[in-house]
C-alpha cells in the first residue's frame, strides 16, 4: 500500500524535487510506477479486445461468399456459397453445391463430404439445432427459393423440411428457444427488402409468422445474447429511391417472444402474427457505423460485429474498389452502448461467425465486390474484466435470478448476406 502522507504525491504534482524523496518511500514510488504501467497496458487491451488466429484455408482457392454454415458436434459445416471464376471482373456468378467440414480440434483439417446440396445455393438463413444445420431459403442460379432442409451432423442424407411460406434470401437468422428465426431479407418480388419474420420449429416441422421488423431490410445481422434476440444494420431501397444504409439496432421484447411461442399450431398449418405488433421490438443504441452484411457473435458476454459494408463505395464494382472496412464494434447490453473493438484482419461480408468453444470461427466471405477469400479465422476475446464490468455482471446475474423466481419482476436483458 502507498504511504498516505508520502511526499511522492507532492513530487508527482511537481511541488518537490526527487532529492526530497525519503528512502522509506522508495518502495511506494516503485509500486506507484508499476501500477501506472499496468494500468496503461490494461487500457491498451481494453481498446482492442479481440485476438485473431488464422486456421487452415479452405482448399477451394477462390473461396465462397454466402455459404450455408453452422457448428455440428465436433466439426463445422460449410456448404454451397457463390464466387466469380477467373476472369473475376467479367465472369458469371457461380453457385456451389458441395459440403465441406472443418474438424474443430487441434488439427483443424478440411474434408470434402460426399453429400451435396439439393441445388447450388448461397445466402440462405442457417442455424444449428439439435445435431443438424438447418438451412432455409437462399438464392440459386434460377433465383430466390423457399426450399428448407437440414444437414445432419453425421453427413448422411439431407433431411427435407417444410418450405418457407415465402421465398427469401439475404435475410439474417438466429436460433432462439430451439427455433430458427429468419429476419427480413429479399423475396425477389415487390420492394427491395421486407419486414417479414418467419420462425421454424424444426421438431414440429412447421413455420409460423413472427413479429414484423420495425422497418424493412435485408443484409442485416442477428444474434441471441442472454436469451434475447438482437437485430441490427442492413439496407433497404424503395422503388425509385437511392439505397438507405442502416445502423440502427433492435431487441425483441421478451413478451413478444413468449407471445410468438404461443402461436404454435397443429402440424403443417401457418398462424399469422396479430396486428398488435408495434411494441414487439425495442430500440437500442445505434451502431457507430453501418455494418450491413457483416457478421456478429457473442464473446465475453458482449456482442461483437466484425466486418461489414459501410456503403462508402457502394456500387463501385471494379478493381479500384479498396474493399470493405476492417472494423469491429462491441455492444454492452448492460449500458446499451456501442464502441470500437479495433480492426479485423480482413474486411469481409456475407460470412458467418460460428460459436466454437470460447471463440468464433469465420470462413470465406467477400472482401471487395466479386472478390472472395478462402481464409479461416478463429477469434477470441482477450479482454480482462475490469472491476466495473465484474460488478455489472454480478448485478445482471442477480436480476436474472430474481426474474426467474419472482413473476413480473424486471428481466434484464446469421448473418446476412450488393455484389455479394
Amino acid at each position: 500500500p502507498y504511504h498516505y502522507r508520502c511526499r511522492w504525491a507532492k513530487i508527482v504534482r511537481g511541488r518537490r524535487s526527487a532529492r526530497d524523496l525519503p528512502s522509506s518511500c522508495a518502495a511506494c514510488a516503485l509500486s506507484l510506477f508499476l501500477s501506472l504501467a499496468t494500468s496503461s497496458a490494461a487500457s491498451s487491451d481494453e481498446s482492442s479486445p479481440l485476438n485473431w488466429t488464422q486456421l487452415p484455408d479452405l482448399p477451394e482457392p477462390l473461396g465462397f461468399a454466402g455459404a450455408l454454415s453452422g457448428g455440428c458436434d465436433d466439426k463445422l459445416v460449410f456448404a454451397g456459397g457463390s464466387n466469380f471464376p477467373f476472369p473475376t471482373w467479367t465472369s458469371t456468378k457461380h453457385f456451389d453445391d458441395r459440403v465441406w467440414t472443418l474438424g474443430g480440434d487441434i488439427s483443424w483439417t478440411w474434408e470434402l463430404s460426399s453429400v451435396v446440396l439439393p441445388a447450388p445455393t448461397a445466402y440462405a438463413a442457417c442455424g444449428s439445432i439439435s445435431g443438424q444445420v438447418v438451412c432455409a431459403g437462399g438464392q440459386t442460379p434460377d433465383g430466390i427459393i423457399n426450399n428448407t432442409f437440414a444437414i445432419p451432423c453425421d453427413l448422411t442424407a439431407l433431411r427435407p423440411l417444410p418450405s418457407m411460406p415465402v421465398p427469401t434470401a439475404f435475410a439474417s437468422s438466429a436460433v432462439l428457444g430451439g427455433e430458427l428465426w429468419v429476419l427480413g431479407g429479399d423475396t425477389g418480388t415487390g420492394p427491395n427488402a421486407t419486414t417479414n419474420v418467419w420462425v421454424l420449429d424444426a421438431q414440429l416441422s412447421q413455420w409460423r409468422a413472427g413479429p414484423p421488423l420495425p422497418t424493412a431490410r435485408k443484409l442485416s445481422l442477428a444474434v441471441v445474447h442472454a436469451n434475447s434476440l438482437y437485430m441490427m444494420s442492413g439496407r433497404r431501397q424503395d422503388e425509385g429511391r437511392k439505397p438507405e444504409f442502416l445502423k440502427d439496432c433492435w431487441k425483441l421484447n421478451d413478451s413478444a417472444h413468449v407471445e410468438s411461442a404461443s402461436l404454435r399450431t397443429p402440424r403443417h398449418s401457418l398462424q399469422m402474427w396479430p396486428s398488435r405488433s408495434e411494441a414487439a421490438w425495442e430500440r437500442c443504441a445505434s451502431l457507430p457505423a453501418v455494418v450491413m452484411a457483416g457478421t456478429v457473435g457473442v464473446l465475453n458476454n458482449r456482442i461483437f460485429t466484425m466486418g461489414g459494408d459501410d456503403g462508402a463505395h457502394f456500387g463501385m464494382v471494379s478493381p479500384d474498389n479498396p474493399g470493405y472496412p476492417k472494423m469491429a464494434c462491441v455492444y454492452d447490453s448492460y449500458e446499451d452502448a456501442w464502441s470500437s473493438a479495433g480492426s479485423t484482419p480482413e474486411g469481409f461480408v456475407t460470412t458467418t461467425a460460428i460459436p466454437w468453444q470460447d471463440g468464433l470461427v469465420l470462413n470465406g466471405g467477400e472482401v471487395k465486390p466479386r472478390v472472395r477469400t478462402n481464409h479461416t479465422w478463429l477469434v477470441r476475446s482477450i479482454e480482462v474484466p475490469t472491476r466495473r464490468r465484474r460488478r455489472q455482471r454480478w448485478t445482471l446475474w442477480r436480476r436474472r435470478v430474481r426474474s426467474a423466481v419472482e413473476p413480473g419482476s424486471h428481466k434484464a436483458g446469421f448473418n446476412a448476406h450488393g455484389s455479394y
